[in-house]
């Protein structure tokens, strides 16, 4: 009775499946009340389908004298939930997978229908839910020493469409020449060809040596991940009883983004440049202006059950810019 083929995490495929008839018995008898933000919240406006009489006899053949506990759970989580958290991975080359689950106080269910009729999960503590997710995006960086690397969006813009298909390995040496002639192949005269590489070069994250360009030492591990196609998003969406408008929503969501394959991710998030110490590489040296930030950071677990834990947790229903609140939340060294 699985929701999808291609869970996006491990968990137990939905045990509980109600029929439509079951359910209207349940709204109609007022065991169920379901507020708008609930997956199942058209029933409470719809037509009913089935008799009174067809009713009764599906809810005493699929709920029995005394239904299981968890499935009453299930129900209360799913008929009024605060937050839908939607967790998302992507696999270079392949579908997106994707698990939703919807959130009420500390504990989650997952739901949705089919043909067959309504499927509940087991309800899971969020404190599962965060050890589990922290299972999923473990890694260690290659280096210990340097667990963060920041970049300027502008020089990644420059740098991600040219260096993955012109450098077969993204750390070797590649001839100036191949690059110039990968720049032009993507659209760019001969001329503004040349000033692309210089302005990479002059970024900081790419050496020019003799006649060839390699990668700053050490950025190939983070700009592998980076460039790598996989990914792995956890979204909270606060669901306030009454505005599910699609705009509103999408301001109030949080997100939290891992690039990079399995055992090797890392977090990609933005920050303000202000609050910079020092100018890393790739940011160009103009205070008046200054753009927001890529940073790309390894997190070890006690960083990640600090970020995963206030987003998890997140009830926030003003609407805020989309971008994550919840790293800088957790204090984490920039």
């Amino acid at each position: 009775m699985a929701l999808s083929s291609q869970p996006a995490i491990p968990i137990q495929p939905p045990p509980y499946l109600l029929s439509l008839a079951t359910m209207e018995w349940l709204l109609e008898k007022g065991h169920v009340r379901l507020n708008p933000a609930s997956p199942f919240g058209f029933l409470a406006v719809a037509a009913r389908h089935s008799t009174p009489e067809e009713q009764e006899a599906s809810a005493r053949r699929e709920l029995g004298r005394r239904p299981p506990s968890s499935l009453l759970t299930a129900l209360a989580i799913v008929a009024r939930p605060d937050a839908r958290i939607r967790v998302t991975t992507q696999v270079s080359n392949e579908s997106p997978r994707q698990t939703t689950l919807w959130r009420h106080g500390s504990s989650v269910a997952e739901a949705g229908f089919n043909t067959e009729g309504f499927l509940f999960g087991a309800p899971t503590a969020l404190a599962t839910l965060e050890s589990l997710l922290i299972e999923q995006v473990r890694s260690e960086a290659p280096d210990q020493r340097v667990t963060e690397r920041v970049f300027a969006p502008t020089a990644l813009g420059l740098l991600t469409p040219l260096w993955p298909h012109v450098a077969c390995d993204i750390g070797a040496r590649v001839p100036v020449a191949d690059v110039l002639s990968t720049c032009q192949r993507i659209g760019a005269d001969a001329d503004t060809a040349q000033t692309l590489v210089s302005g990479l070069v002059e970024s900081g994250l790419v050496v020019k040596n003799d006649a060839a360009l390699s990668l700053a030492e050490g950025l190939a591990p983070w700009l592998a991940a980076l460039w790598s196609g996989e990914r792995f998003e956890v979204e909270v969406t606060p669901l306030p009883d009454g505005d599910l408008d699609a705009a509103h929503l999408l301001r109030r969501s949080k997100r939290l983004l891992f690039v990079g394959p399995t055992g090797q991710r890392i977090v990609s998030r933005a920050i303000d440049a202000t609050s910079l110490d020092e100018i890393p590489l790739g940011v160009p040296l103009r205070t008046d202006r200054p753009e927001p930030l890529v940073a790309l950071s390894y997190l070890d677990d006690k960083s990640l059950a600090r970020v995963l834990g206030p987003l998890l947790t997140f009830y926030e229903t003003e609407p805020r810019d989309n971008v994550s609140t919840a790293l800088a939340a957790a204090d984490l060294p920039v």
